[in-house]
């Protein structure tokens, strides 16, 4: 296997966000959002310190966490305006769990800080930290997907192939008030990864997202398909509570129902789960 260190990897971060800034806004405005975007970002990262994550159960080997954040989201739609910070953590360079650590303004305006986890791995996860998170497994179905060409030799045209693949993925979230949204795909993945894992070579970690706010995550990998040959396949993955529906070429090929609070909140044995910060 490679170490972390030693991987290739694409971090994709989004640095204009900033809490509704407009290129209008005053300049003490301006400097107030940047200090404040500063405080949170150093906020985020020393909170993210505190979890360690190991995987296969108890006992297991400890994952490591990507320094930086793999991506900086935003997101002012449906007049409640978030942002946050997506950090991801690996083993022997196959990403195992993302953790969003965000603000969002509710209803009433009050803010409100929450710990996001999202598992990216079939296997027992654990963390541990300023919450106990303990999910058996996510649940993810991989999926072959047709190419019209041979898998390429070199990383460099791999990525070429699954950016290619996954154009032909689109999706959706339903609000609450039954609205229906389109989301958009980040044309790189968010996190790239290799590993010398004859079973799973290469892969990327997609967003599908609401301005820059990820509510999905596609999944592209190469794995042994039914003649051993390494073949591309995908899974996706909840960022969200609410419905989300997946399509490959125009057909849907995965639906994930919206999820009632006692399912999502506080529920350290879910894949999917958040964490308010009081």
């Amino acid at each position: 296997m490679l170490r972390l260190s030693s991987l290739w990897t694409v971090s994709l971060v989004v640095t204009s966000w900033c809490f509704g800034q407009t290129v209008d806004a005053p300049p003490d405005d301006r400097q107030s959002e940047t200090e404040a975007a500063k405080k949170f970002q150093a906020q985020a990262q020393a909170a993210a310190s505190e979890y360690e994550l190991r995987a296969g159960g108890r006992g297991s080997g400890k994952c490591t966490r990507v320094p930086e954040p793999i991506l900086r989201w935003a997101n002012p739609l449906g007049g409640h305006r978030a942002h946050g910070e997506i950090f991801l953590w690996a083993k022997d360079g196959l990403p195992l769990a993302v953790l969003s650590i965000n603000e969002f303004t509710r209803v009433n305006g009050k803010i409100d800080r929450e710990h996001e986890w999202c598992s990216l791995s079939n296997e027992p996860l654990s963390a541990t930290g300023l919450h106990l998170w303990s999910p058996q497994s996510a649940e993810l179905s991989f999926n072959s997907i047709s190419i019209d060409e041979e898998l390429a030799d070199s990383p460099t045209q791999r990525l070429r192939q699954m950016r290619g693949l996954a154009t032909r993925f689109s999706g959706t979230k339903t609000t609450r008030a039954g609205e229906i949204r389109t989301l958009r795909l980040m044309p790189q993945p968010i996190y790239r990864y290799q590993s010398k894992d004859a079973n799973t070579p290469d892969g990327g970690l997609f967003a599908l997202v609401e301005a820059t706010d990820p509510e999905a995550l596609l999944i592209m990998e190469t794995r042994r398909g039914s003649n051993s040959a390494h073949v591309w396949h995908y899974a996706f993955a909840r960022l969200n509570s609410v419905k989300l529906t997946a399509s490959l070429d125009g057909r849907q090929v995965w639906e994930a129902s919206g999820l009632a609070a006692a399912e999502v909140y506080d529920r350290a044995d879910k894949p999917y789960t958040a964490f308010i910060i009081k």
